[in-house]
C-alpha cells in the first residue's frame, strides 16, 4: 500500500511540475525578449512615422561590453520580406541575416551569432517595398540613414546616405 501511494504522489508532483516548469513555448513567445539578454539599439512603443521607400535604413547604436548578438530586433508596419545587417563604425558589413519574412510589430530576425566588442555600429533593415509595409520610427529620438537598397544582399560597404531626425524601431539582442 505504502508503494502504491509513493508512486501516486510521485506521478502527481511530476504532473504539477511538468505543467509549470516544462511549458511548452507558444509561438508569441519567439517576439517575448529574453530576461537574461540585453539590448543594442532603439527599442519604443511610441512610433510617429513608418518609412516606406526603397532604401536600406540604418541607425548608430554603441555596445558598452563584449557580446554575442543573436538576432535583430526590428518594429514593422505590414508584413513583407526583410533582411537586417550589421555594420562596424566604419560602415563595413559584419553580419547579414537570411531574407526573413515579417508581419506587423516586433519581429526578431536571426543572424549567425556575431561576437563584438565594446564600440559603435550601424544596424540596419532592408525590405520588399509594397503598399503598406515600412519600419516604424520615432520622431526627434535619433538619426536614421537612408541609402542605396540592398535588398535582398546587404552591400558590403555602407553609404552614410541621407538622414532624418528618427530613430528607428530596432535593436540587436546580446547575452554578456
Amino acid at each position: 500500500m505504502k508503494i502504491k501511494y509513493s508512486l501516486l504522489c510521485l506521478a502527481l508532483f511530476l504532473a504539477v511540475f511538468a505543467n509549470t516548469a516544462c511549458r511548452r513555448p507558444t509561438p508569441h513567445d519567439a517576439f517575448l525578449p529574453d530576461p537574461n539578454c540585453k539590448k543594442m539599439g532603439y527599442d519604443s512603443s511610441n512610433y510617429t512615422a513608418y518609412y516606406q521607400l526603397t532604401y536600406t535604413y540604418s541607425m548608430n547604436t554603441t555596445l558598452n561590453t563584449q557580446a554575442v548578438i543573436t538576432s535583430i530586433s526590428a518594429n514593422f508596419h505590414g508584413s513583407t520580406t526583410a533582411i537586417a545587417m550589421i555594420y562596424d563604425s566604419s560602415l563595413n558589413l559584419i553580419v547579414q541575416s537570411a531574407p526573413t519574412s515579417v508581419s506587423d510589430g516586433w519581429n526578431k530576425i536571426p543572424i549567425t551569432a556575431t561576437l563584438l566588442m565594446p564600440g559603435s555600429y550601424r544596424l540596419a533593415v532592408a525590405f520588399v517595398v509594397s503598399s503598406g509595409n515600412g519600419i516604424r520610427c520615432e520622431l526627434g529620438m535619433g538619426t536614421m540613414y537612408f541609402s542605396t537598397y540592398s535588398y535582398p544582399v546587404a552591400s558590403y560597404s555602407l553609404p552614410s546616405g541621407l538622414t532624418a531626425n528618427y530613430a528607428m524601431f530596432i535593436y540587436g539582442n546580446y547575452c554578456p
